[in-house]
């Protein structure tokens, strides 16, 4: 019998004899659990509507799928929320700013015109040095 075989017939051996307990512990806790669960509903759907309201309904759908998401764990049954499990939990990616610049300034912002560009620009290579671009000056 290899130390694998021992370590197994361990934790069933500790599994058969924690399961009266369990059990019974499963047993006490039952009501009370249905209490919190029952008390937990109205709670989720308050919250929910909180956050929807502090963020300006800019999230509904993705506050609605957690609220769905929640209701599920909780055993609640009823209508799906609005785009409940539709979308991943994932924020969608903010696109990259533009080469040289910031996509959010405005045209025409004089503040935004004196700002160097994000990346410097390269300077083009000299030939007569066998394609070796010079040493950038030191600030």
């Amino acid at each position: 019998m290899g130390f694998l075989d021992k370590a197994r017939e361990a934790a069933e051996n500790a599994i058969e004899k924690a399961k009266p307990h369990l059990d019974k512990a499963m047993e006490q806790a039952g009501p009370h659990l249905d209490k919190a669960k029952e008390k937990a509903g109205p709670l989720v759907e308050k919250a929910a509507e909180k956050v929807d309201q502090a963020t300006g309904g800019k999230y509904s759908e993705q506050i609605g799928g957690v609220k769905g998401k929640v209701e599920g764990a909780l055993g609640h049954t009823g209508p799906a929320a609005p785009g409940a499990g539709t979308h991943g939990d994932a924020v969608p990616p903010v696109p990259p700013a533009p080469p040289g610049g910031d996509a959010l300034a405005p045209q025409g912002n004089p503040a935004a015109s004196q700002q160097p560009p994000a990346v410097p620009p390269v300077p083009p290579e000299r030939k007569d040095d066998g394609g070796v671009p010079p040493v950038p000056p030191a600030n």
